[in-house]
């Protein structure tokens, strides 16, 4: 019987990221990958007609809906991308609670890319950095750690008012939510330059708080990388990195700046000031071509590499993705964030390398179940 993919995501997933064209590659390329079924998440119209398309060519699809109450439907492995659900059930929110216990009774005796436990364990800012901060003493050789990350705090918004982050925290810093699923609120940012603009730059990115005492903020010290970030992309054994503009360099004589980390061009031909709709100041965006292949060679891709392997042991992961730096002039290698199934734009082949994952998973659960 054919093997059948089961692809958690929202539609807005499938349109505009990497993923974009899985359904078609995967229902196309007979030679490699013959008869493998999807089954798509969604439960749009759109999905409906790609599953009767399928249905034509030998495709076991179906359509999972989270709203259903049940679901008659058999499959070989899960890739879900959940982090929405789960941050919004892990607040309490009841609907996510309800959805999320109708995907843990689906995949309940179905391998799952990636685990659940392991995929909650990103889903806030502190957590992750909390379990980046144990692997580095970990990993340590000779005393010299593997990566590094920024001091940071999680903060009330009355604890920000009297000033706590003091001797925690040195500035400029970055403010955030501390929620890091994938939500527009936790791409929201601002960079303070001095503490003493920092209650300013909360106040315009959150407005006022009806509960200064539970309203936690995640700040961490910036850390000055040239305007050049490695966003490196983990399926399974195969790592790619690909080179992304990012800020330049802060002083304390900068101003706040607020801005959408999602809304920064992935591409340095992309120029923030043609962007009509963009408040990105003219220090994000001035990197010679001479500047950027200068900082490209201070990247060490055998460190990267280790990391990569280390991140995925540690925490149990599949498909992942962090974003990496190098510190202007000491060269330290910073690792800043960690998503759970990102994008993946930007990579090669992805949807080839994704299926071979696919069929790793699938042939060692059968190898597995064979020994039972």
């Amino acid at each position: 019987m054919s093997p059948t993919i089961a692809l958690a995501f929202t539609e807005n997933k499938h349109t505009k990221s990497g993923w974009a064209g899985f359904s078609e590659y995967a229902k196309y390329d007979f030679d490699r990958y013959p008869h493998v079924g999807l089954l798509t998440f969604a439960g749009q119209a759109l999905a409906l007609l790609m599953a009767r398309s399928y249905r034509t060519q030998g495709y076991n699809v179906h359509i999972l809906n989270l709203n259903e109450s049940s679901h008659d439907i058999s499959t070989d492995i899960v890739i879900h991308k959940l982090t929405n659900v789960l941050d919004r059930a892990e607040d309490g929110d009841p609907k996510a609670v309800e959805q999320l216990q109708k995907f843990e009774s689906f995949v309940a005796n179905t391998p799952v890319v990636d685990p659940l436990p392991a995929v909650r364990r990103l889903l806030k800012r502190e957590r992750t950095m909390d379990l980046l901060q144990d692997i580095i003493q970990r990993t340590r050789k000779e005393d010299v750690p593997l990566f590094h990350i920024a001091p940071f705090a999680v903060l009330s918004r009355a604890e920000i008012l009297s000033q706590r982050y003091v001797n925690l925290v040195k500035f400029p810093a970055v403010i955030k939510h501390v929620t890091a699923a994938s939500s527009q609120p936790a791409h929201q940012m601002a960079i303070v330059p001095s503490s003493q603009q920092l209650n300013t730059a909360l106040t315009e990115l959150a407005g006022p708080s009806e509960n200064p005492s539970a309203d936690k903020w995640f700040l961490q010290e910036w850390v000055n990388h040239d305007g050049v970030i490695f966003k490196v992309f983990v399926l399974g054994d195969y790592v790619h990195t690909v080179v992304r503009p990012s800020l330049q360099n802060i002083t304390s004589g900068h101003g706040i700046f607020h801005f959408d980390s999602q809304k920064i061009p992935k591409s340095f031909a992309e120029d923030f000031a043609c962007q009509s709709n963009s408040n990105v100041p003219a220090f994000a965006t001035s990197l010679s071509s001479d500047a950027r292949k200068a900082k490209e060679l201070e990247l060490d891709t055998d460190r990267a590499q280790e990391i990569s392997r280390v991140l995925a042991k540690d925490l149990q992961l599949t498909l992942f993705g962090f974003d990496l730096i190098v510190e202007s002039g000491t060269g330290r290698h910073f690792v800043i964030d960690i998503n759970y199934c990102p994008g993946y734009e930007g990579v090669p082949n992805f949807h080839a390398e994704v299926l071979h994952v696919i069929q790793q998973k699938i042939q060692k659960d059968r190898k597995g179940a064979e020994r039972v």
